[in-house]
């Protein structure tokens, strides 16, 4: 895989475009190169720890890091990055770089999964002076914009605000979040009324708003497998929801003393 990743792996001519409106843009790459990129990691994790190995993954993460998210974004499957890079997180002594480059996929992630020069044109760009992918990517590219002053010198423990939930005078308050077991989703609650769904890499909505309630969203939450939501309202409700159709599995109405749900939970 290694010996087949370059810069501009989908040839593309100009950064102006999403991936999306270049015609078929990820046919430009291998089969065998894009299936080596999506499971490699898959694949380690089923070998036992040898130096060999150990000096191989080094190289990958110091020299072939950029290309190979290209072709994650150029086929849409930018989740695998975050997937891959965690389950090299167990290796010790490639963990600083691993965590490193977790936040540069976190912090860029929107433009960089839309258009694959933006890897390089918005991530590498704008990243902290003194992170390790900055230090190790930077020059790279000697045309690459420069700034004089930038704003953090590092990562900054804030990697992203999700604005979506509609607007209004408190009522676009956000009372309840969580993330699935896997880290993938995340879900909010508001008391718009609305149930919400974010990838956690990219933090775009995944769908619609969900709706549903007829009052106040006060608790949300996914079952252990995440296969379920569920919500509780001040509309003295619970929902069961799944949220891979988006549809409601069913509520019933809950009567307590104070008249509407403050929380809810799955048993284990």
């Amino acid at each position: 895989m290694a010996r087949k990743l370059h810069f501009n792996m989908g040839n593309i001519e100009s950064s102006y475009q999403r991936n999306k409106d270049i015609p078929n843009l990820s046919q430009r790459i291998e089969k065998h190169v894009s299936y080596s990129c999506f499971y490699w990691a898959s694949h380690l994790e089923k070998l036992e720890y040898e130096e060999m190995t150990h000096k191989a993954v080094s190289s990958f993460l110091e020299s072939n890091l950029p290309s190979w998210l290209e072709v994650l974004s150029i086929h849409d499957v930018w989740e695998r990055a975050s997937l891959s890079l965690v389950s090299l997180a167990t290796w010790a002594s490639v963990r600083s770089s691993v965590e490193n480059c977790l936040s540069f996929i976190r912090a860029f992630g929107v433009p960089m999964s839309q258009a694959a020069p933006h890897i390089y044109l918005s991530g590498l760009a704008f990243s902290p002076r003194e992170s390790w992918i900055c230090k190790q990517y930077f020059n790279w590219l000697p045309r690459l914009l420069k700034l004089k002053n930038t704003l953090e010198v590092n990562w900054h423990y804030l990697q992203g605000v999700i604005h979506g939930h509609e607007s209004g005078m408190n009522s676009n308050l956000v009372n309840s979040v969580g993330f699935s077991a896997d880290g993938r989703r995340i879900v909010s609650g508001s008391l718009d009324q609305t149930i919400c769904l974010w990838d956690a890499e990219t933090q775009q909505p995944i769908g619609e708003p969900l709706h549903g309630h007829e009052g106040g969203m006060n608790s949300v939450g996914f079952s252990d497998d995440g296969q379920c939501i569920i919500s509780g309202s001040s509309d003295q409700t619970i929902h069961l929801l799944d949220p891979g159709t988006q549809q409601s599995n069913g509520s019933k109405t809950i009567l307590i003393i104070l008249s509407f749900i403050l929380t809810t939970s799955f048993s284990s």
